[in-house]
Parts: C-alpha cells; structure tokens; sequence
C-alpha cells in the first residue's frame, strides 16, 4: 500500500468504511484506474474480504469490462466533453433496475469543455438519485465541475495539502483531538473542533492533519507498519508521502478502534474537509464529524 497514491490510500479507506455515497469525484492521473477498482467494490458479492475480491464472478465480469450493472460514459466529438443530450440519456437509464447486482454504477469521465447544460441535466439526478444508483465522476480537476455538482459528492484526490500551511500548531491541535478520541473523551473531543469553527483554514489543515492520524492507525491494524516502530518514515511506509503522521497517537487510537472504525473515521475527517471546502457550515460540520466518529 505505499506504493499506492494518496488518491487510491483515501479510496481504499472509503471503501473499506463501508459508507459508499451515491456520487464520488475522483481527481487524480489515474482516475480511471481508480473508478473502475470503486466500481468492482460497489459489486463484489464476497463477504468478510476487502474489496473488491477480484474472484467473485461480479469482480470478474467488471475486470472484464462485461458486467451490465458498470455502465460507462464517455463524451464525444475530438474534445470528449459531454453534451446536454448525454447527460438525459443518463438520467433516463439511471431510473431502469440493475440486471445482476443490487447496485448500478455509472462511471462518467468529465473533461474541461463539457457543457453546463450537461452539467445541470446531471446535477438534477444527482440530488435526488434512485437508492441502488451510484455515480463515480473522473476529472483531472475538480474545479472544472460545476460547485453545485461538486457539492453533491465525495471527493478522492490527490492533493494533500501544502504542508508549508500544515503549521505546526494545527498539526498539535490534530493530536490533542486525536487522543480525546483514543480515551473515548466526546465532550474534550467536540470542544476542541468547535473552537476551530472560525478559524476555516485551520479547521481544514487540522482535518487534514487527522485524516492522516486515522489513516496510520488503520495501517498498523492492516500490519503494513510495525506497531512497534518509531519512526515517522515507518509510520508512512513511504518518505515521499504528505499525509501527517504521529505514531504515538497512531498506536492509541489502534489500541482502542477495530480497522473498520478507523477507515470509518478517515473517510468522515476527509469528507468533513471537503464540507468545508463547499462552503458548509461549521458547526454542522463539527456536530456531523463528532456524531460518525462516536456514534459509529
């Protein structure tokens, strides 16, 4: 695993959350990699395993690109954007019952040059899409998406963050907060997000900083990293990587969460920033966050 992206870590952590949404953005160069793998999790049959199994006959329909409930949409013309017309054929077929899963999946690749009225034909399916529908929608930015639509969906990217902002203060309130959580402290716990709510910058790097802290803790539960280790290096398993770590804290929260908490908690810190970033509000923000981490 550390070899993989950012994006692919923060995917395999939502997966394994067990908390799909209906809609996720997906920004990264290997964008379609990524889509198809969320695509074959959606479907896989194989109980108790981290998926996607890769051998269940539902994994290997979507390996081989023949399983009917994986439906992908591509643009058209020399630039590949998506026309108006595109995007109501999709809202059409969206409401037909999947044949062989219990869930549908659309993978639309979304490029620069797509119109708005496509957009805004999608955007009307996504508030109100059928409960078995999910949509995974691949772009190499984020920001050639309308904010209507981006604020419809879980975003897995690449960006970690300039860690140049990441200031050391923020990093310390992520693992003061951290280990409210590891002592089961919920009060200590939802005190200190609220007194973030009007600082929003700081409120994002220090959910940044502990979406990172959860992420460690569930890669020692994974055995990726000795728990015994020291080192922030083997914290990672990779130098080059952005995320925050602190294996101390790490090891905490470790020893009081199961591995599925903890990805459940890196999804909900990372979704929580990506609130933030849609302009939502900060106490529903904090009240939200504090709910899934305790409440789970």
């Amino acid at each position: 695993m550390s070899d993989f992206s950012l994006a692919r870590k923060r995917l395999d952590l939502l997966i394994s959350s067990g908390r799909l949404p209906n809609t996720v953005i997906i920004e990264s160069a290997e964008g379609a990699a990524l889509a198809a793998r969320l695509a074959s999790a959606v479907v896989c049959v194989q109980p108790d395993v981290q998926k996607p199994c890769g051998s269940c006959p539902q994994c290997k329909k979507a390996k081989a690109s023949t399983h009917p409930d994986i439906v992908e949409i591509r643009g058209s013309g020399t630039t590949g954007s998506l026309k108006v017309e595109a995007a109501r054929d999709l809202r059409t077929d969206a409401y037909v019952q999947p044949n062989d899963s219990d869930r549908k999946v659309y993978i639309i690749h979304w490029v620069q040059g797509s119109t708005d009225q496509a957009a805004n034909a999608l955007l009307k399916l996504l508030e109100e899409p059928p409960a078995y529908a999910m949509f995974i929608l691949v772009c190499a930015s984020a920001a050639a998406l309308l904010p209507t639509v981006r604020s419809r969906g879980v975003l897995i990217s690449d960006y970690a963050g300039d860690t140049s902002v990441q200031t050391a203060k923020y990093r310390k309130k992520a693992v003061e907060i951290a280990s409210a959580i590891a002592a089961g402290d919920g009060y200590a716990c939802l005190r200190m997000l609220k007194t973030l709510e009007k600082d929003r910058s700081g409120y994002k790097e220090t959910l940044s900083a502990l979406c990172g802290l959860f992420s460690a803790a569930f890669r020692l539960w994974a055995g990726i990293v000795p728990s015994g280790s020291n080192s922030k290096a083997a914290a990672l398993g990779k130098k080059s990587d952005k995320e925050f770590q602190e294996p101390e804290t790490a090891n905490q929260l470790k020893s009081k969460y199961s591995a599925s908490r903890l990805a459940g908690m890196a999804a909900a810190a990372q979704t929580a920033r990506d609130s933030l970033d849609r302009n939502a509000s900060g106490s529903l923000t904090t009240l939200l966050l504090a709910e899934t981490i305790f409440n789970a």
